[in-house]
């Protein structure tokens, strides 16, 4: 994956992580479980995300 699109992709999870994050904690019922679901997963893929990045550290550094 390109420098740039890694970036992207990281910019818009971590925004899926925030507004799931604050849906999560302001619902709080049975519908809430939805979205802490839906946060799990775009952590996870934030994790994923975290070799693909460390490449374009790396790049930036030489």
């Amino acid at each position: 994956m390109a420098g740039r699109r890694t970036n992207l992709a990281l910019l818009g999870l971590l925004a899926v992580s925030l507004a799931t994050g604050t849906l999560a904690f302001g619902v709080g019922t049975a519908w809430g479980r939805w979205v802490a679901v839906a946060h799990g997963a775009a952590g996870l893929a934030l994790v994923v995300l975290g070799r693909p990045k460390s490449a374009v550290v790396r790049r930036g550094l030489r």
